[in-house]
């Protein structure tokens, strides 16, 4: 019976243990959970922004058809009603960039479910770039233009088959998309 205390007392100690590695395992995954909502309602105020942008200027889909590099100049010198649709533009597409390269930061930190990554917002990144590709096809000559999260995910698309310049141009042919 002298060894009863300390078998108990052992017995205590390790289902103390125990109990705190349980304990700290589900406040880990409560904070994984409630940084993956943060992630998710972070998103959709960033996606907010660009619905509402593209609701409030609709050209903005047409604008990406016709944008070539000379309407940089356009963008800066502004001397005309038509210079300040293209900057415009130009401020929709930062919009853009700044909706995917969130997404792509935040999978890639663990803050998104790997499922809504690919079956949501993967798709979301990956129309947007299309939609905008001449525009994004030359910040891409500039160095530090676009982000090396857009980049590597425009790079992995590509070696798997995806021509940004193909699914561009068929985003507007009669039944595409």
């Amino acid at each position: 019976m002298t060894n009863s205390p300390e078998w108990l007392g052992a017995a205590l100690s390790v289902a103390g243990a125990v109990s705190s590695a349980i304990f700290a395992a589900l406040a880990l995954r409560l904070t994984k959970q409630a940084q993956r909502s943060e992630a998710h309602g972070a998103i959709g105020v960033l996606y907010d922004k660009v619905l509402d942008f593209r609701v409030a200027h609709p050209e903005m889909l047409r604008l990406s058809r016709q944008w070539s590099s000379r309407h940089f100049e356009r963008i800066y010198q502004q001397r005309s009603d038509e210079d300040r649709q293209w900057a415009l533009y130009y401020t929709y597409v930062e919009l853009c960039l700044g909706f995917c390269n969130a997404v792509i930061y935040l999978s890639r930190r663990g803050h998104l479910e790997a499922a809504a990554y690919e079956q949501q917002y993967a798709r979301l990144v990956r129309l947007l770039l299309t939609e905008h590709n001449p525009l994004i096809e030359d910040l891409l000559e500039k160095p530090h233009f676009i982000s090396t999260y857009i980049r590597s995910f425009r790079d992995q698309l590509a070696r798997e088959g995806w021509d940004w310049r193909t699914e561009h141009q068929r985003l507007a042919l009669p039944g595409c998309g």
